[in-house]
């Protein structure tokens, strides 16, 4: 019996899709390679991972990369976790499904600034006990790690990074992890 090879184009070829918290918004971003009659991105969210909300919507753009904030209300202080995922519609109202991402949200008190933001040359985390620092760009690539021990208000330089917004992450000694956006002239 001949053996016949079946072509199946997958509509969006999603490269990545991450979820960050902030203090007043979460960060939904992902990166498509191709997209294939695809119409738009529903963004959807849940507190229990089986529920979902569409909470925003995002138009296609044939690929690349893309970037929602989901801001924060009263309704979602409540809750330790949160879930998202993705509704992709086609332009013929078919539907899939991303993966689903789980976020814990810290209920901790904010204690970590940046200044300038935006800024230039370089930036300061106002901020005690400092272990490490991590700026990414906007579809989650690693730009910058470096360690710190137990630092106060470090200084760290953007040299080498194209203007743009980038998230910062700060992790202390005693563990937490703080995300904020920077901007880069």
């Amino acid at each position: 019996m001949p053996s016949h090879a079946l072509n199946v184009v997958m509509p969006v070829a999603l490269l990545s899709f991450n979820v960050q918290g902030f203090k007043s918004f979460n960060a939904v971003s992902w990166q498509t390679a191709t997209e294939i009659n695809t119409d738009h991105f529903n963004i959807q969210k849940s507190i229990d991972g089986k529920d979902f909300n569409t909470v925003g919507k995002v138009n296609a753009k044939g690929s690349g990369s893309y970037l929602y904030d989901d801001l924060l209300t009263t309704d979602d202080s409540g809750f330790m976790v949160l879930y998202y995922r993705l509704e992709i519609t086609d332009k013929d109202g078919s539907k899939t499904y991303s993966e689903i991402r789980q976020l814990n949200m810290d209920k901790g008190q904010w204690t970590i600034k940046l200044t300038p933001n935006p800024a230039r040359t370089y930036f300061t985390v106002n901020g005690h006990h400092i272990a490490a620092i991590k700026i990414t760009d906007i579809t989650g690539r690693v730009m910058n790690n470096t360690a710190l021990n137990d630092a106060a208000n470090p200084a760290i330089s953007l040299s080498g990074l194209s203007a743009g917004m980038y998230y910062i992450a700060v992790y202390t000694k005693d563990g937490k992890m703080y995300t904020e956006k920077l901007m880069k002239e």
